[in-house]
């Protein structure tokens, strides 16, 4: 968990892009995943993961190609930021 915190509170700072917070969220997501490593969070936390998860999958950094259900740099900090509760 505390990889995913360090990064999650980087994203919620300002001291990572939307852009190269999903890079990094979903390469800790399939490490996680691969190693069964949620197995050790409680529910909370892991329904946590998911929904951030989720809004990760929903943000598209081009603008060109976004339509009106993807997020954008914006929409993704504010729901990241609803979502997480350390």
């Amino acid at each position: 968990m505390s990889e995913f915190k360090l990064l999650i509170t980087s994203f919620l700072e300002r001291q990572v892009s939307a852009s190269s917070f999903e890079k990094q969220y979903l390469e800790l997501w399939r490490k996680y995943r691969e190693n069964n490593a949620f197995d050790k969070f409680t529910a909370e936390k892991k329904e946590m993961m998911e929904q951030i998860f989720t809004a990760v999958d929903s943000y598209c950094e081009d603008s060109d190609l976004r339509d009106d259900l993807d997020l954008d740099d914006e929409a993704l900090y504010d729901k990241v930021k609803r979502i997480y509760n350390p």
